[in-house]
């Protein structure tokens, strides 16, 4: 996979918090899966990559979290949405786009769907 480079890469520790409370605010604990999108405790809007594309994210500047590779970057939505129009097709994608309020969440699934709550 094409590694995702931009923005600021979030230290471990810091990405480690972060994602114990992306983890705490949409999924349910009782759920058993091998990924955070799996384990949701509401029901998602799921909508086409083409649709995705087209949304108004409360602001520019988000947290990206690439779940394989357990990476988390201070980016913006540009920039992402020209990596996520630039990955080969076979590529498996599992990533989340958030900011720090988690008062809205927009996942990559690596089937191809795009979720999204609270937008």
């Amino acid at each position: 996979m094409t590694e995702y480079i931009k923005g600021e890469k979030v230290s471990p520790i810091r990405c480690t918090e972060i994602k114990k409370s992306l983890i705490n605010q949409f999924t349910d604990s009782n759920k058993q899966a091998p990924l955070i999108w799996l384990k949701l405790n509401q029901k998602p809007n799921r909508i086409t990559p083409e649709e995705a594309m087209k949304i108004k994210f409360p602001q520019e500047e988000v947290l990206f979290y690439l779940e394989r590779s357990s990476k988390m970057f201070k980016t913006n939505i540009t920039d992402i949405q020209t990596y996520i129009k630039k990955l080969d097709p076979w590529i498996e994608l599992d990533a989340y786009i958030f900011d720090e309020s988690l008062s809205w969440l927009a996942i990559i699934t690596h089937e191809d769907d795009w979720l999204t709550i609270g937008l």
